[in-house]
């Protein structure tokens, strides 16, 4: 039996700073963690390597102020266990009960996968 492509999706919901009010079963799976511990993160970013962390927090915080109008780019991610992996990411912002927030899906890159030096943006 296929999996549906859509199963294969993380789904989040974070505000400004990155914190979670949302994260689906996948997500966390994405990166070794169970579902407890995802949403127990501080924020999104402690799943970003260091390499990427600087451009992908100020991707998410002008999306989330609205300084731009979507999210899309591909970065190295950091799991539970510290292996990094490339995965790409969609977000929008939207309001969630008066507040700003950046509502998306995120996805590991199938492998193999190439070398993603640099951040990139699309």
């Amino acid at each position: 039996m296929r999996e549906n492509a859509l199963s294969r999706l993380g789904l989040y919901i974070v505000v400004w700073d990155g914190k979670f009010i949302y994260a689906n079963n996948h997500l966390a799976r994405i990166f070794g963690y169970r579902f407890n511990e995802i949403i127990s993160l501080s924020t999104i970013f402690a799943l970003v390597s260091e390499s990427h962390y600087d451009f992908v927090a100020e991707k998410i915080y002008q999306c989330v102020r609205g300084q731009i109008k979507h999210l899309s780019c591909r970065f190295k991610g950091k799991c539970k266990d510290g292996k990094q992996i490339n995965v790409e990411i969609y977000g929008v912002r939207t309001q969630f009960y008066g507040k700003s927030v950046m509502i998306g899906v995120l996805r590991a890159l199938p492998k193999p996968v190439p070398t993603l030096p640099e951040p990139q943006v699309s």
